[in-house]
């Protein structure tokens, strides 16, 4: 009997056993993947600690002939984030997603599967099999689960998650995409024939939402430049066990916000709001330091990304053009290659060397931006030129007084990303570039005036221009930013001449502007606009325009008129 007992404890004992073992499907075998493979290469875990916490999950798209299918990321400490019951996170998913699925998985309750219907979290997208890449679900470059952990979600430091990606024939014999509630059952069979599936584990941490009372302290790093203070007390120091405590840094007149800083010096955010929603005690270090024009930071949605430069700038004034700067190699660019995170390297290129030459009382400038077109090496694989998927904003800093937000100074973002992206130039390609028109106020002097350039890719809709460098700083979303001088020369007696000579003015009675000889006339709205031009014409009707008031250039002499 005893025997029987010992044999029946040791087959219980060796079932727990083999059940915890096999209680997260694992064996997953080896993948065979076609043209256009996709593998775990390269991934970077990256959190993002201002507002929503989200984790950044890239994959390399190079092609594989053979891949791991499953990675177990969950020991992997960096790779882990916090958060608490309730609390609403992100998990993006980075790479080319073109015609693949995105599969997430929580074990809420960490029994060891992913049975109950809230721990399949979804799957994007959610609804057709061939899906268009300009979709919001279809994304190719990138897709969004957002996630609200339960309130009854089991405490612990290692919650499962996972990640499936499936190219679109990871489907049934049917045609029909694989059961949600069963694809981790999957035999390593059925994913080889079915090409292209990927699973990857890391862990969560998850904390009870009881926040415990810690201290916050706002300090400024130099008072005479700025002051900081926390939203809902005039203290500067708080004991509270609210969760998110917003501090605010205001720069005085002449200086500028740089960032937050904690004890140890790091950068906690580059923000002047900033809502701290830590568990811990932390002083908070405001740094300022005298104004410049605004700093500029850039990030990509993968380092693949990185090839959006310009290799050549040519202003043409009054029909005379000037070489601005000219690259040949990628050390002119100049490349410098970015790896994670949102930083400075390389968002700004400094190109003020050679200024474009302006005589006052000038109206109007155009610039040809000319994309460059060899591919670069990044992340070990030769990337052709991507600039066509960005926006372009410009701006021109008219009154000198370091920022770029004053009336006359922000000219609207132009182009659509995409290959056949023409930044508003019909004319335009990416052998001779896009040209753009600048208008100048007549109030403007003679001296020197910065010109930022920013290339972008806003995650959606248009790049804003007029909010772009809102708290003294901008940052770049798979792109770079230019500087430019622009130098404005005391006008010449001949060109005074000239402008004297043309007697050039509006006639409200023939609805037009009437010059003394020939010439060429162009009309803009305050914006800059070109609405109307004539060449060699001592006659241009504006009959068409509505009443307002708008600017005449004739022969490079600009002048205001109201109609």
């Amino acid at each position: 009997m005893k025997k029987h007992l010992f044999f029946l404890c040791m087959t219980l004992l060796s079932s727990t056993f083999v059940f915890a073992q096999d209680k997260y499907a694992q064996n997953f075998g080896n993948g065979n993947s076609e043209a256009n493979g996709r593998s775990w290469t390269n991934t970077v875990f990256q959190t993002a600690t201002d507002e929503t916490k989200t984790v950044n999950v890239n994959f390399d798209t190079s092609n594989q002939s053979s891949y791991t299918i499953f990675s177990d990321e969950l020991a992997t400490e960096e790779n882990k984030i916090t958060v608490l019951r309730g609390e609403t996170f992100n998990i993006t998913i980075n790479g080319n997603l073109n015609w693949m699925y995105t599969m997430v998985y929580i074990d809420w309750n960490a029994d060891g599967s992913f049975d109950e219907t809230t721990e399949k979290i979804g799957i994007l997208p959610s609804t057709e099999r061939a899906f268009n890449n300009g979709t919001a679900e279809g994304s190719s470059a990138s897709r969004t689960h957002t996630i609200t952990v339960p309130e009854d979600a089991t405490i612990t430091e290692n919650t499962r998650i996972r990640i499936l990606i499936g190219w679109y024939r990871t489907l049934d014999d049917s045609g029909s995409l694989l059961d949600e509630a069963n694809w981790e059952n999957w035999s390593s069979t059925t994913i080889d024939q079915k090409k292209d599936a990927m699973v990857r584990d890391f862990a969560l941490a998850i904390e009870n939402n009881t926040i415990p009372e810690r201290t916050i302290t706002v300090e400024s790093s130099a008072p005479e430049m700025g002051t900081v203070a926390i939203v809902g007390t005039t203290e500067q120091s708080i004991t509270t066990s609210e969760l998110e405590v917003t501090v605010i840094a205001t720069p005085k007149e002449g200086y500028m916000f740089i960032d937050w800083r904690n004890i140890d010096n790091e950068v906690i955010s580059t923000s002047a709001t900033y809502v701290y929603n830590g568990l811990a005690g932390i002083t908070l270090y405001a740094m300022f330091a005298e104004k410049t024009y605004p700093i500029m930071y850039r990030t990509y949605t993968t380092a693949n990304q990185q090839n959006r430069y310009l290799r050549e700038v040519v202003a043409t004034v009054n029909n005379e053009q000037q070489t601005i700067f000219s690259a040949t190699t990628q050390q002119d660019l100049p490349y410098t290659e970015w790896t994670s995170g949102t930083v400075t390297e390389g968002a700004l290129i400094d190109k003020t060397e050679t200024p474009v030459t302006i005589e006052q009382g000038t109206g109007v400038f155009s610039m040809t931006f000319k994309p460059w077109t060899e591919n670069i090496t990044i992340v070990g694989q030769s990337k052709a030129s991507e600039l066509v998927w960005t926006q372009q904003a410009c701006y021109i800093d008219w009154n000198g007084d370091k920022d770029f937000e004053d009336e006359g100074e922000i000219y609207a973002s132009v182009g659509t990303p995409a290959n056949n992206n023409n930044f508003g130039d019909e004319n335009g390609n990416a052998t001779n570039g896009w040209t753009r028109e600048f208008s100048i106020p007549n109030t403007v002097t003679p001296g020197t005036y910065r010109m930022r350039v920013v290339y972008a890719e806003p995650a959606s809709g248009t790049l804003d221009a007029a909010t772009f460098f809102s708290g003294g700083q901008g940052t770049c979303r798979n792109g770079v930013s230019y500087d430019f001088a622009i130098t404005i020369e005391k006008a010449s007696t001949t060109a005074l001449q000239t402008a004297t000579k043309l007697q050039a003015y509006y006639s409200a009675t023939t609805e037009s502007i009437v010059c003394g000889q020939p010439a060429r006339i162009c009309i803009y709205d305050m914006a800059g606009k070109m609405l109307l031009n004539g060449d060699n014409v001592s006659q241009l009707s504006v009959a068409t325009l509505n009443q307002g008031v708008y600017i005449a250039n004739v022969n490079g002499q600009p002048f205001k008129f109201v109609k």
